[in-house]
């Protein structure tokens, strides 16, 4: 009964030992994935602040030439658009 308690014991010693080594890669992990959001957050930085420059005035181009403008006819009153053939009294609806 000993025997077994030393050997459990000793298995015990073991997973403390490789739990700790766990934890010591995980930090070690974590160190280098906050290192590289710190260079990526950086270099987003210093695009953004690249892009947001004010850039140099260029030379404006020459104004295009304008196009000439053409009026649209005065449209006459209606009534005085329609005007018939023949008077009204001419025509005979029932001819046929």
């Amino acid at each position: 009964m000993l025997q077994t308690i030393v050997r459990d014991l000793a298995k015990l010693e073991r997973n403390i030992e490789q739990l700790k080594a766990n934890q010591q890669q995980i930090t070690s992990d974590n160190s280098k994935a906050i290192g590289e959001l710190k260079a990526s957050q950086e270099e987003m930085k210093r695009a953004l602040a690249k892009v947001s420059e004010p850039s140099p005035p260029r030379a404006s181009p020459p104004p295009a030439p304008r196009a000439p403008t053409f009026r649209k006819p005065e449209r006459s009153p209606p009534q005085a658009r329609y005007r018939p053939r023949y008077p009204r009294e001419w025509i005979y609806d029932d001819y046929w």
